[in-house]
């Protein structure tokens, strides 16, 4: 069954109308419906749980090692290699490696959301 999002009404709700079709009627701009995982795939015949997607494990398990090896760089960085630069030369460093490890997780992970329909 849906989710039912609507705006909180002041009236008491008549008995013999469902709860649905009285909103409806009585406040036809606030009545938003929001599929759950379930009817979607009861629609469409195929899951959307996550840990369903083949290579979702070596997805997850390739940006965590992202993650500990770019904190890694960082506090190598910073210990051994960062005096030698000023602020603004670090703070480029920090940033271009920000951006590459985003964008190798964003290749790791890109085939995925194309799978999910993202």
């Amino acid at each position: 069954m849906s989710a039912l999002v609507a705006y909180q009404c002041e009236r008491e709700l008549p008995q013999d109308a469902g709860i649905d079709s009285w909103i409806a009627k009585k406040y036809p701009l606030t009545l938003n419906y929001v599929q759950s995982d379930e009817e979607i795939s009861m629609e469409s015949g195929k899951s959307r749980n996550m840990f369903a997607v083949p290579g979702f494990t070596w997805r997850l398990s390739a940006t965590i090692m992202l993650g500990v090896i770019w904190l890694s760089f960082l506090i190598l960085w910073l210990f051994f290699w960062a005096g030698d630069f000023d602020v603004y030369q670090n703070l480029a460093i920090f940033i271009v490696s920000l951006l590459a490890a985003g964008g190798i997780s964003g290749v790791i992970w890109g085939t995925v959301g194309r799978r999910m329909r993202w």
